[in-house]
């Protein structure tokens, strides 16, 4: 009798402990999902913040190319060579932190998990086919702001030319790009002081705004400067409160 109720209970502590395990092994898969999860999130969200400058050097482009030429290139070159690098960490199976990114804050064995996820090629695909589109709008504004400058700007046609040779597998200094833009920004405030057009206020202010954004494009990327998602919504909208109301102040 004695020996059947220690089987028994031999048996039920045994019972206990597969259920346990089965739990355990449950909640460490539901972390690695929930981590896999927030670098994707966190690597969307960098690219987002990357496109947005390109959306700016488009914008840039359709509305006041006539003094924006230099940074229109700047800030599109910048962004085509920030994807390449990504896509190529990617590739190479590196490890992403919070430089990179304030939501991706996993240690290695979340990253060797991420990158057996069979989604993640698929990601690297689309970072390389958006960096493909990157290069060819870059090399059509070249050309398109070389004849410009050749037609009618003999004095800066070879500094447009020098832009356009600069090496794409390197950031242009972050100094030299931070001062055009400051540059300009300072020009467009100046501008918009003047003018008594409302519409056209608004227009520059927006651009104002949106090149202060892209001006440190690190913190940006990072998701340290901005709600980058509502940020988008506020340009839609053409809303500049909403814009503004991104804007992290640490």
């Amino acid at each position: 009798m004695i020996l059947l109720l220690v089987g028994k209970k031999q048996k039920e502590e045994e019972e206990l402990w597969k259920r346990e395990k089965v739990k355990l092994i449950q909640k460490k898969n539901q972390f690695i999902q929930n981590g896999i999860a927030s670098i994707k999130e966190g690597i969307l969200d960098k690219t987002a913040g990357i496109t947005l400058m390109v959306q700016l050097a488009d914008y840039l482009y359709d509305n006041i190319q006539q003094v924006c030429r230099f940074e229109i290139l700047y800030i599109l070159k910048q962004a085509t060579i920030l994807m390449q690098q990504l896509r190529d960490r990617l590739e190479q199976k590196a490890i992403l932190g919070k430089h990179d990114h304030i939501k991706i804050e996993f240690g290695s064995e979340i990253w060797m998990h991420f990158y057996e996820d069979t989604t993640v090629y698929q990601l690297i695909d689309d970072l390389e086919n958006q960096k493909n589109k990157m290069k060819k709008k870059y090399i059509d504004y070249v050309k398109q702001f070389n004849n410009f400058a050749y037609q009618n700007l003999q004095d800066n046609y070879q500094n447009i030319e020098s832009i356009a040779n600069l090496n794409l597998s390197k950031l242009i200094d972050s100094q030299l790009y931070q001062d055009q833009l400051f540059l300009k920004m300072q020009f467009l405030k100046q501008d918009s002081l003047k003018t008594q057009d409302e519409n056209i206020k608004n227009q520059i202010q927006k651009c104002i705004l949106w090149m202060y954004v892209v001006y440190d494009y690190q913190k940006l990327c990072s998701g340290q400067l901005l709600n980058i998602q509502k940020f988008i919504k506020g340009i839609i909208n053409n809303d500049l409160d909403e814009m503004k109301s991104c804007l992290i102040f640490n």
